[in-house]
């Protein structure tokens, strides 16, 4: 086979794989929106790290249809050689080969960047999963546990409801560096001794405390003042816990309810009110 068959040949295989990969990319976009009403879909209630293990879900989906492509482009180049050629385009050859050595790249960059955030999606699994064990273990004390309550169009990882008042969970999903490794509030930053400081949590986790107090307040007829509180998973938390926001890690979150204050405690006969509104906000969107 002369050079300019070849290099015909490993162009049409690398264009076969790039348009694998332009067709399904769309239809497997398309069959994520599809979806039908499952059955007892009221009783559908999200688990820990739900939103997470979605973005897992999309994240591994595009991962094996890049490894797809390359499969496609070997069974293309297979099937070219055994059943036909493509023919010779004379000098054209060489341009059709640089775009496909560009497309390689270019998968080969996309694929890398896949990988990274498959790796990160991956941790914050991990470490949303470690905070909903930890918070588990509150059910001993009447508290229950609800998971990925939508507010405001902001996710709340976790809600604690029960006897000694309700505390909004907000996950930071951030790995921890051997040695420095303690993390603190300060001011109205998130700082970690690496070197980074989070200014975006705090607002945020504040703001859908207040929403989900409102939506709480509107339910049982009285203010209900819900905690803002972060959870940096694998970190070491500062001890000093002051003003309304609180940080917590998957060793302690369990004390939650000992940062209690008596004006957020809760009457028996609000429990069940408040805990069946919050049943409704953490229904199974993505089933």
């Amino acid at each position: 086979m002369v050079l300019v068959d070849m290099l015909n040949l490993i162009a049409g295989a690398v264009f076969a794989g790039a348009f694998f990969w332009l067709l399904m990319w769309p239809l497997t976009w398309l069959a994520q929106r599809l979806r039908f009403k499952p059955a007892f879909a009221e009783q559908m209630l999200n688990g820990t790290a739900e939103e997470a293990r979605y973005q897992l879900r999309t994240c591994v989906r595009s991962l094996w249809m890049l490894v797809d492509a390359p499969l496609a482009a070997v069974s293309a180049m297979l099937v070219l050689r055994l059943f036909g050629t493509l023919g010779s385009f004379g000098a054209f050859s060489y341009a059709l080969f640089t775009v496909a050595c560009l497309l390689i790249i270019v998968w080969g960059v996309f694929l890398v960047r896949g990988l990274r955030g498959w790796r990160n999606i991956r941790f914050a699994v991990c470490a949303d999963a470690a905070i909903g064990a930890a918070l588990a273990r509150l059910a001993l004390q009447g508290h229950r546990i609800f998971h990925n309550v939508s507010i405001g169009g902001i996710l709340i990882e976790h809600v604690v409801a029960g006897p000694r008042g309700v505390f909004a969970v907000k996950v930071i999903a951030r790995r921890s560096v051997k040695g420095r490794n303690v993390v603190r509030l300060s001011e109205r930053a998130l700082v970690f001794q690496d070197g980074a400081a989070l200014l975006d949590p705090i607002p945020d986790v504040e703001r859908a405390a207040r929403l989900l107090g409102e939506i709480i307040g509107r339910v049982l007829s009285h203010p209900v003042t819900v905690r803002p509180v972060l959870a940096t998973p694998g970190w070491t938390v500062a001890p000093a816990q002051t003003g309304d926001m609180l940080l917590v890690n998957e060793k302690n979150a369990v004390m939650l309810p000992s940062w209690d204050r008596p004006a957020d405690h809760l009457l028996s006969e609000d429990i069940s009110a408040l805990q069946e509104r919050l049943t409704r906000l953490c229904s199974n969107r993505h089933l």
